[in-house]
């Protein structure tokens, strides 16, 4: 044991002079974290946004409720305190779609002539443009858009009921049956006015289901912080895969290279010694650089859920070894097609970084091609991370993510046991030359 520790402390020593590992294995995943924190999740985030609209107005009509009072809404109308929408006013619709398809826009509306009188006495129109400034943006400017003007169509339509009740009781109409002589009788209202039927009735026109939107999200992905918390995760899993690929890969060829291998493998050392001591080195690496990346998500107010009491929160440490490990074992397998240690670092940087980018460890699977996600789903490492988050962001029970656990333990064991076997033999290949 002791030869094995003076191997891990001599490897920690090597590793650390060599700023190349430092960077991709600590600053790396910091960078990622603060991109997070001050552009993908920036302060503010989750407060509504405000959109850019252009408005063409040929409504001439003189009535109270015109085209003008929509504009007028339009540049009044706050969300918690945030003007949903900048007006500017165009001429012509041509200048209108021009600004739209050169991304100076979010949105665009048409009002027709007779926009007021037609809303007043019975339907009318509008021509609303969706616009984009980015790929993503057109969908959430749709969503803004039509959920104002559902409710600016609800309010105006609860607007004219009154009114027309207003008329109906102001000239005192009488309905009677086809007899002219007996009054209805609706059956609940036999103790209410006629008007009262009618204005309920009217209602369930103008609005016939009353809806109250709550929002359920997991703890963790209730606001700002728990989003952070979220990323912080991804981070730390995608740290874990290229750098545990790299280490896993390379050390061999690395240690060889330096004339390290064959002095180590000439003492008293044991291969097994020398393999176990390197692993453990990697493990030591990676929980470290995990560390770093914690604490900094918690530098820029990351939300991680964290119970001492709960054992299923232990094993997510048990996990994120088990996701070092497998990383490693990875690497290995990949370490015969490896030749140098620059290569070694080339090809575990790239493929652990496209993997992490590709499986939903660092974007959300959602975001996936339907293709891309049943590689996501069938990824073990995918298993690993998405357990470690239905542990600490969705507080599942162990019974609901068995499967996704005992899969990616099972797996890691598989990929170490083959990656053991390539090791020893591309260490025996190395000490025969």
């Amino acid at each position: 044991m002791k030869r094995i520790n003076a191997l891990i402390k001599a490897d920690l020593k090597q590793f650390f002079r060599d700023k190349a590992d430092i960077f991709w294995v600590f600053a790396w995943p910091i960078l990622w974290i603060l991109m997070v924190a001050f552009v993908f999740v920036p302060p503010g985030a989750g407060s509504p946004i405000t959109l850019d609209v252009g408005i063409v107005n040929y409504d001439s009509s003189s009535n109270n409720v015109n085209g003008t009072l929509l504009i007028n809404v339009l540049e009044k109308v706050e969300y918690n305190g945030t003007r949903l929408f900048n007006v500017k006013i165009y001429n012509t619709t041509t200048d209108l779609v021009g600004d739209l398809k050169k991304g100076k826009l979010d949105g665009g509306i048409i009002i027709p002539d007779g926009f007021g009188k037609n809303l007043t006495l019975g339907q009318a129109r509008l021509t609303i443009l969706i616009g984009a400034k980015s790929p993503y943006s057109a969908s959430i400017n749709s969503g803004v858009l039509r959920g104002f003007l559902s409710e600016f169509s609800k309010r105006v339509a609860l607007y004219k009921v009154n009114i027309t009740l207003y008329y109906i009781s102001k000239y005192n109409y009488t309905f009677q049956n086809y007899t002219g002589h007996v009054s209805y009788r609706i059956p609940g209202y036999e103790n209410k006015s006629f008007i009262d039927f009618l204005r309920d009735f009217f209602y369930g026109i103008a609005e016939p289901i009353i809806i109250e939107y709550k929002e359920v999200k997991p703890e963790a992905l209730a606001n700002r912080a728990s989003i952070l918390g979220w990323y912080t995760l991804g981070a730390i899993g995608m740290m874990l895969l290229y750098s545990g690929m790299v280490y896993g890969a390379g050390f061999l060829v690395s240690d060889r290279e330096q004339g390290v291998l064959y002095r180590l493998l000439a003492s008293p050392m044991s291969d097994k010694e020398y393999l176990a001591g390197r692993v453990l080195a990697g493990i030591v690496i990676c929980g470290l650089a995990s560390l770093v990346a914690l604490l900094t998500g918690l530098a820029v107010g990351a939300h991680i859920i964290w119970n001492p009491s709960n054992p299923m929160h232990w094993l997510v440490i048990v996990l994120f070894i088990n996701a070092a490990v497998m990383s490693l074992g990875f690497g290995a397998i990949l370490a015969p097609i490896v030749k140098t240690s620059r290569g070694a670092s080339s090809l575990g940087t790239s493929l652990g970084l496209l993997l992490a980018f590709t499986t939903g460890i660092w974007f959300p699977k959602e975001w996936l091609p339907s293709w891309m996600k049943i590689v996501a789903d069938y990824s073990p490492f995918t298993w690993t991370i998405d357990a470690i988050r239905g542990i600490m962001v969705y507080g599942l029970s162990f019974a609901e993510l068995e499967t996704k656990i005992m899969g990616s333990l099972i797996t890691s064991l598989i990929i170490v046991i083959v990656a053991w076997i390539l090791w020893t033999k591309t260490l025996r290949k190395y000490t025969e030359r």
